[in-house]
């Protein structure tokens, strides 16, 4: 197996094992928020908090790999279905059962959710915000910004001219948006123009970068190095004067040069199997590892006061949990799901 495909592929194994990786560091996060939360103590004095820039990491990386895929795309309405089918089958299937499933236990026994949330019918079932209601399934508000930038890049299909230009007046619209206005909740300032967009557009820059610049390791170097002064500020709790636009574009662009750095260097290595497989089940482990993690924290409070044992081993077995479940629910489900609707609509699921 050629585990180093041509810099003309969309597939980079690099990419693969980073998106493993970001997985993995939202799980340690959430479980990271549970220990303190259900049985009152912090694994590793909070250290793998800072795990939420995988969601970051993620919206760069779907930016690149949307771009990269359908760029050369053509204009009119058979392409559009096609791009359509390709996202609604990646997206919807291996969201639904988890979503609907928490829909209705949330539904029976409020107490299940140990946060305080009113839940959203059609924010669970279809990802269409609708605040201030809530999704059953929490993680999924990354999906509805998903669907967003999937909407947006129609225009890519209507009218090619006015994809570029319309992609920059909404990134300055977020930036100006966030700059000017005092509140930053509602569906416009909160969503549309959430900062986290902009993440999805550097994304769009680093596809383009790839297929404009040579092998070099230093744009990788460079955003290895912001990620890492990212996480030891994060640490030492010296972000709480930066603004949301301010750590988002951060680390937007942190990512959007790991991204192509490791794009431009795919040739030179060689990653180990296990943890491409990791990457291939990611959406698996990002989309059902909080509702396990929270099953086994309940589990994890009764033994931490029966048995008092240290944090960092229940930490261990809540947030291996999760990962176990992901990738069961991807061997069981996602891939074979995948692969049925890829028959039967012939969609091509990259």
């Amino acid at each position: 197996m050629n585990m180093h495909p041509s810099k003309e592929r969309s597939v980079y194994y690099g990419l693969q094992v980073a998106r493993g990786m970001a997985a993995l560091l939202v799980v340690l996060h959430h479980a990271t928020l549970g220990a303190s939360s259900f049985y009152g103590s912090v694994p590793f004095a909070g250290f793998w908090e800072f795990g939420s820039i995988g969601v970051d990491f993620f919206f760069v990386l779907s930016g690149f790999i949307i771009y990269s895929v359908h760029a050369g795309d053509s204009e009119g309405i058979r392409p559009a279905k096609s791009y359509i089918q390709k996202r609604l089958v990646r997206i919807y299937p291996p969201f639904l059962p988890i979503s609907l499933l928490l829909l209705v236990a949330y539904s029976l026994d409020p107490s299940l959710s140990h946060a305080q949330r009113e839940l959203g019918v059609l924010t669970s079932i279809l990802l269409i915000p609708t605040p201030p209601l809530e999704p059953a399934l929490s993680v999924s508000w990354t999906l509805m910004h998903e669907m967003l930038f999937y909407t947006v890049f129609l225009v890519m299909f209507a009218r090619r001219t006015l994809f570029f230009p319309l992609m920059g007046l909404w990134a300055l619209t977020i930036i100006a948006a966030n700059i000017i206005a005092e509140s930053k909740e509602g569906l416009l300032l909160g969503f549309i123009l959430n900062p986290h967009n902009l993440q999805f557009l550097l994304g769009i820059v680093a596809a383009l970068l790839v297929k404009r610049v040579h092998g070099s390791a230093l744009f990788l170097g460079i955003g290895i190095s912001m990620i890492a002064l990212y996480v030891m500020e994060y640490t030492a709790g010296g972000l709480g004067g930066y603004s949301l636009l301010a750590v988002k574009s951060y680390l937007g662009i942190g990512f959007m040069l790991l991204v192509t750095g490791l794009c431009l260097v795919e040739e030179r290595i060689k990653y180990p199997a296990f943890l491409v497989f990791l990457g291939s089940a990611s959406y698996s482990i990002y989309l059902i590892h909080n509702p396990a993690v929270s099953i086994l924290n309940r589990i994890a409070a009764k033994l931490h006061t029966l048995l008092h044992l240290p944090a960092e081993l229940l930490f261990l077995f809540t947030a291996g949990g999760g990962i176990t479940a992901g990738i069961v629910y991807y061997l069981l489900w996602e891939r074979p799901g995948l692969a049925f609707f890829k028959r039967v609509l012939r969609a091509d699921t990259k």
